[in-house]
């Protein structure tokens, strides 16, 4: 085993060659600054909400399908999330549109070990997957934001998964992400291409909240072929405990399903808590 520089986990050696999204070696000053977050006037008090799942069938939250959600080229899903177990046996759907026979796309995480995944549908009822080559080292309950590319036509006659992660960084905006590709591109010969699924789009679940993500989902965006977010599913446009609520940027409605429920965090000296938890003595 080995210590992780960022988080201070020991970790196996296989996975070393994960490397964090920092511009420089980390010197002491900077691992001391890691284990003692000072105040950051851009996060401290900030409520970040996020979308709380169990686990259990039924979750997660849904947008009615749409022309713009007819991805049948390259796609890319972006997402912040903190999974409670990252080797649970079973498929962990964070977003995608899987209900046969209109299935389409999704991202989650694989059973058992981890990895991530990237599916699709060439017929609708068919499935495609592609697994990154390691897992993207993570402890549970941890934030991380997790972004997932599909080129169908590399230009070579081949199709090309890549899944990417970033540092456990409080930012809600996708923008600001520097992001490092975990393991290596996943290469297959052939082309290949996307159903135009007509099912809901779905986050942390599938099929109508079938395999459901247990933990917490921050972010899930989804773009097309063209590098145009056409779904944003983004916990801050709503308040606290709303069951429904409209996307800011892409205008979708979205409905929180079954025990899943939106939950406000704040931002106290760089570590996230559930909103109103009490700091004091005594």
């Amino acid at each position: 085993m080995v210590r992780d520089p960022v988080t201070g986990l020991m970790v196996d050696p296989a996975w070393a060659d994960i490397q964090h999204p920092v511009e420089k070696p980390l010197r002491a000053s900077d691992a001391t600054a890691l284990r003692n977050p000072a105040p950051n006037v851009e996060t401290e008090g900030r409520v970040n909400n996020y979308l709380l799942l169990t686990g259990a069938n039924g979750g997660g939250a849904s947008t009615p399908d749409s022309d713009a959600l007819h991805i049948v080229g390259d796609n890319t899903f972006i997402v912040c999330v903190a999974c409670d177990d990252w080797t649970i046996a079973t498929d962990q759907y964070i977003i995608g549109k899987m209900t046969s026979p209109q299935r389409a796309y999704a991202m989650g995480v694989n059973n058992t070990d981890g990895q991530l995944f990237s599916k699709w549908s060439t017929t609708g009822s068919d499935t495609v997957t592609d697994l990154s080559t390691v897992y993207p080292v993570c402890p549970d309950d941890t934030r991380i934001w997790l972004k997932t590319t599909l080129d169908v036509d590399d230009g070579s006659g081949n199709h090309v998964s890549r899944f990417y992660r970033a540092g456990f960084s409080y930012t809600v905006d996708p923008s600001d992400i520097i992001w490092t590709l975990v393991g290596a591109a996943v290469t297959t010969a052939g082309t290949t291409s996307i159903y135009a699924g007509t099912t809901a789009l779905e986050v942390g679940a599938r099929g109508t909240g079938l395999q459901s993500f247990a933990g917490k989902i921050y972010r899930a965006q989804v773009l097309n072929s063209s590098g145009t977010v056409v779904a944003d599913f983004n916990p801050n446009d709503a308040a606290a405990g709303a069951t429904t609520m409209v996307s800011s940027t892409t205008g979708e409605t979205w409905t929180i399903n079954g025990s899943s429920s939106l939950v406000a965090g704040t931002m106290v000296a760089g570590l996230e808590f559930a909103a109103g938890t009490y700091f004091g003595g005594g």
